[in-house]
């Protein structure tokens, strides 16, 4: 192939460059040649990395949810905050995220989202629990107490008749969330009496033990 460059200087105002190719080269390859989309990096395509992809803010709610509800409060609060920048009219990601604060001790935060999901007309009965149980603990936060005689006296429950390691997370997370960390503390501990390597129910524990230490 052979390369004939012209400048500025020639005929035209632009620079341009000719191609020539050898015919019976060029004619079997344009033959043979069947070319892979998969080869162009900016093609532009239906997936979620795409320019051109439309967020599903429901779909994302519904898996924000699910994060929160398996005690992964900090990803779930960070996948709210996506919500609410695209949408700031979007009540329940402001109402599930301020439970997500609650779970975290954030009290504070937690009270101007479930202020804002209020504003916006969110009118669950559980908003306005979170809510004065929050202020209550912004006021007057009483460390968890997780000596071993008092964790004996405290009783929880898990709804599944035969608890996993799954349940007894899906019961700590619900109790944190309810702000009752002594009760989440506990389930998370028979979380790992059935899998002792289950790492979810190990980083809510530490993060009780860390909260009891404030």
């Amino acid at each position: 192939m052979k390369i004939i460059f012209y400048t500025k200087n020639s005929t035209n105002n632009f620079p341009k460059c000719e191609f020539m190719k050898d015919k019976k080269r060029s004619k079997k390859k344009s033959k043979n040649f069947m070319p892979d989309p998969n080869r162009n990096p900016y093609r532009v395509r239906n997936s979620p990395q795409s320019p051109m992809h439309t967020e599903n803010l429901e779909e994302l709610l519904k898996n924000a949810v699910e994060l929160e509800n398996l005690g992964d409060f900090e990803k779930a609060i960070m996948t709210f905050i996506h919500i609410t920048d695209k949408d700031p009219t979007k009540s329940e990601a402001w109402y599930y995220r301020g439970k997500a604060h609650c779970a975290l001790a954030e009290f504070e935060n937690a009270l101007k989202c479930f202020g804002k999901a209020q504003q916006l007309g969110f009118r669950a009965m559980q908003l306005m629990m979170y809510g004065v149980t929050a202020k209550s603990n912004l006021m007057n936060f009483k460390r968890p107490n997780l000596s071993q005689s008092h964790l004996a006296k405290v009783e929880v429950e898990c709804p599944d008749y035969f608890p996993s390691e799954e349940s007894w997370l899906l019961t700590g997370a619900a109790y944190q969330m309810l702000m009752q960390y002594e009760e989440a503390y506990k389930s998370y501990q028979n979380s790992l009496v059935k899998n002792p390597n289950f790492e979810p129910a190990k980083k809510n524990l530490e993060f009780i033990a860390f909260l009891s230490q404030k």
